[in-house]
């Protein structure tokens, strides 16, 4: 499969904006940029912020680090998936398929879905 690149135009970010996605080029970087920024409690009621938003506020919940992500990995040639993991009596979760196989990742997630489950067994999981 070829690789397509999100462009900045294609995220409608500033050059400014983009690069940070630029150096944003490995799993373990997004990840400590999301794990540098605070958390968005949502103060004002809920949000959906964009990743423009996100990138101007540097704050996010979980599915705007996700959609983060994602854009962070496009610009690098990867598929842009996320995988919503539902819960009962808990948060979402979403999760970024940072690998773009989705089969590995498929793997991964029936054995985190398998661990949830013995932890936490009326835990409702979906993806």
């Amino acid at each position: 499969m070829r690789k397509r690149f999100a462009r900045r135009e294609d995220l409608g970010l500033t050059p400014a904006e983009f690069r940070v996605l630029q150096r944003l080029d490995t799993p373990h970087k997004i990840q400590a940029y999301l794990n540098g920024i605070p958390q968005n409690f949502e103060p004002d009621g809920q949000t959906a912020l964009s990743v423009r938003e996100v990138l101007r506020q540097r704050r996010s919940h979980c599915i705007e680090g996700g959609m983060l992500a994602a854009a962070a990995l496009w610009v690098h040639g990867e598929r842009p998936l996320l995988l919503d993991l539902s819960a009962e009596n808990d948060y979402d979760h979403v999760v970024t398929n940072e690998t773009g196989q989705v089969e590995r990742t498929a793997e991964e997630i029936d054995r985190i879905i398998a661990a949830e489950h013995q932890r936490e067994p009326r835990r409702r999981v979906r993806v």
